[in-house]
């Protein structure tokens, strides 16, 4: 039992100490980082804030990441590593700073919505921050207006009539093509008629000049006989 003991009490100091080697090892890069980052050797500085961060990954490291990679531009990991902070971090003022510049970065990336969002985390942690507060204002000029209510109802209306127009439109060209179509039939018709009248009156015109011929030479006969009996 007292072997077994002393046994676990030896591991518990063994993994102590590692943690304590690991610790030390992060914050001799830490250091580094620091004199890099003063010196604006930013490269530099998220190279050994980087390895700090791989060998413990707390709030300061990732914060201090964040920083030097926001330096360089790179808005997208500075917001990763801004959050890590921000939700490892024990200290209100170090999590408040933490969400200030997540706030900062999302800005820089054109995400004003997440950029107002992380400045009012900063401000309920920390009220009295100047910074913070103008900051949420110049975010908020930048998100633009949401359209009128009846803006996207005013569009379907006008489609809806423009609609409207365009068959009735249609409607009337179809009305006058038909129109045309049966001016064209009747006016058809109507000669067709015209010629057959046409025919039939000359057929009774032949008829009547054939009944007054026939009339004629009957006359004419009879005039004849009458002469010779006398």
């Amino acid at each position: 039992m007292c072997r077994s003991f002393i046994t676990g009490l030896g591991l518990i100091a063994f993994l102590l100490n590692i943690q304590s080697a690991a610790a030390q090892s992060a914050h001799t890069e830490l250091l580094k980082g620091d004199k890099a980052y003063k010196e604006k050797n930013y490269a530099q500085a998220e190279e050994k804030y980087r390895s700090a961060v791989e060998k413990q990954g707390g709030a300061k490291e990732n914060y201090n990441l964040g920083n030097a990679v926001y330096q360089r531009e790179n808005y997208d990991a500075a917001v990763k590593y801004f959050e890590e902070a921000a939700g490892k971090a024990l200290d209100q003022n170090q999590k408040a700073q933490a969400y200030y510049n997540l706030g900062n970065a999302h800005f820089k990336a054109s995400a004003w919505d997440k950029s107002v969002e992380a400045y009012k985390n900063a401000l309920r942690l920390n009220p009295g921050d100047a910074q913070a507060k103008h900051n949420l204002a110049q975010a908020r000029r930048r998100i633009p207006p949401p359209p009128p209510p009846d803006q996207n109802k005013q569009q379907q209306n006008q489609q809806q009539q423009d609609q409207q127009q365009n068959q009735e439109q249609q409607n009337q060209q179809n009305d006058k093509q038909r129109q045309e179509q049966q001016s064209k039939s009747q006016a058809g018709k109507e000669e067709e008629i015209s010629r057959q009248e046409a025919e039939e009156l000359l057929k009774i015109m032949e008829q009547e000049e054939k009944k007054v011929m026939n009339k004629m030479r009957r006359e004419k006969r009879g005039a004849c006989s009458s002469d010779k009996d006398w």
